[in-house]
């Protein structure tokens, strides 16, 4: 890696800015837990979809329309999630953040 490489070395030309805004959201959330107070899990999801898209519906159109399939060197694992089990487990989140914040606190 050099200076003048991308910020975040996102390696997908369709979502340029996606590294750097996980990193910038990540930064966000761990500042706000350390300065508030805030109980905070930070769920690293693998491909989120639903009902408006999301990573697999995007692949699938892009290979519709005649682009070639984006494949990243190296061995990349996939584990899609619907956004109704991302919701479903929301709070269970909550509660370890909660959870930590006490045993923290003490």
């Amino acid at each position: 890696m050099v200076e003048t490489d991308p910020l975040g070395g996102s390696q997908q030309s369709y979502t340029p800015t996606y590294c750097v805004s996980k990193i910038a959201q990540e930064a966000v959330a761990r500042f706000s837990a350390d300065v508030f107070e805030l109980p905070t899990t930070i769920a690293r999801i693998n491909a989120a979809y639903g009902d408006n898209g999301g990573l697999l519906p995007m692949v699938v159109d892009r290979v519709l329309a005649g682009h070639a399939g984006a494949v990243l060197p190296g061995h990349s694992m996939c584990s899609p999630i619907h956004e109704d089990e991302i919701f479903d487990q929301t709070p269970a989140f909550e509660v370890e953040s909660e959870t930590r914040k006490r045993s923290f606190m003490r």
